[in-house]
C-alpha cells in the first residue's frame, strides 16, 4: 500500500468515527428530548388531575352548603306535617291534637280506628 493510499485510508476512517460520534449524540440529544417531554407531559397531566380534584372537593363543598342551606330554609317556611298514619296511630292510642292545630287532612271525613295490633304469629281473620 503507497502513502498515499495509507493517508486517504486513514481520512476516511477518521470521517467514519466522526460520523459515528455525530449519530451516537444525536441519538442521545433525541432521547434526553424525549424525556424532558415525557417528564412535562406527566407533570401537566398531574397538574390537571390535581386541580381537579380540588376543584371537585371545593364543588362538593359549596354544592353541600348550598343545599343544606336550601334544606334548612324550606323546613324553616313550611309548617311541620305528620303522615296520615302518623296522625293515626297518635288517635288510637287516645292523644289529640291541641286545639291551636288543624287536623293534616283538612276537612276531611274522620278515619275510622285502626284495629288494635294483634300478634304477628297469630293468623288474622278475614276481614
Amino acid at each position: 500500500m503507497s502513502p498515499a493510499e495509507r493517508k486517504a485510508r486513514r481520512q476516511e476512517d477518521r470521517e467514519a468515527k466522526q460520523r459515528q460520534k455525530e449519530e451516537e449524540q444525536r441519538l442521545r440529544e433525541e432521547e434526553k428530548a424525549r424525556e424532558l417531554a415525557e417528564r412535562a407531559a406527566a407533570k401537566e397531566r398531574e397538574a390537571a388531575e390535581r386541580a381537579e380534584r380540588k376543584a371537585a372537593r371545593a364543588g362538593g363543598r359549596r354544592r353541600a352548603r348550598k343545599s343544606e342551606r336550601a334544606e334548612s330554609e324550606r323546613r324553616q317556611n313550611e309548617p311541620e306535617r305528620l303522615d296520615h298514619d302518623v296522625v293515626a296511630r297518635i288517635r288510637q292510642y287516645g292523644v289529640t291534637p291541641s286545639p291551636g292545630e288543624p287536623d293534616e287532612r283538612g276537612d276531611a271525613e274522620p278515619s275510622p280506628q285502626p284495629p288494635l295490633p294483634t300478634d304477628p304469629n297469630e293468623p288474622r281473620d278475614a276481614e
